[in-house]
C-alpha cells in the first residue's frame, strides 16, 4: 500500500505525492491541460507512468478507476480537502498499489476498460 505524503488541491496547484513500499514515489499532477504522473520524489525528474493531455479522456479514466478498478475503502484514507475528482482517483490508485510497476499495470487495465467503452 502507498502512503499519501503531501498534496495541494487549491486554485494555485493540484498535485499529490504518494510513497510506495518499494521506496519509490509517485508525483501526480493535474492541470487544465491534462494529467502527468511520474515516478519521482520531486516531480521534475523521473519516468513518466501516465500522461494524458485530453481532459475528456482524463475524466473517463477517473470514472473507470472509481467504478471498476478501485476498492471503495481507499477513498476513506484521503482527506476531505483533497476534492478534485481526477486527483482523488489517481491518488487512490497510488495508495492501493505497492510499486510503480503495479500502478502502471492497473492504469493499463483501466485503459482497456476505457477503450472498450469507446467501441
Amino acid at each position: 500500500m502507498g502512503k499519501l505524503i503531501r498534496y495541494i488541491d487549491d486554485a494555485r496547484a493540484c498535485f499529490s505525492r504518494v510513497d510506495w513500499r518499494s521506496r519509490e514515489a509517485a508525483f501526480i499532477s493535474i492541470a487544465q491541460t491534462g494529467v502527468l504522473i511520474k515516478r519521482s520524489r520531486y516531480g521534475i525528474f523521473g519516468a513518466k507512468l501516465y500522461v494524458e493531455t485530453d481532459i475528456h479522456s482524463c475524466m473517463e479514466m477517473s470514472r473507470v478507476l472509481d467504478n471498476v478498478i478501485l476498492s471503495k475503502s481507499s477513498s476513506l484514507r484521503l482527506p476531505k480537502t483533497l476534492a478534485d475528482p481526477v486527483l482523488r482517483s489517481f491518488t487512490r490508485l497510488a495508495i492501493e498499489t505497492n510499486s510503480a510497476v503495479e500502478f502502471r499495470t492497473r492504469i493499463e487495465e483501466a485503459n482497456r476498460h476505457c477503450n472498450f467503452n469507446k467501441l
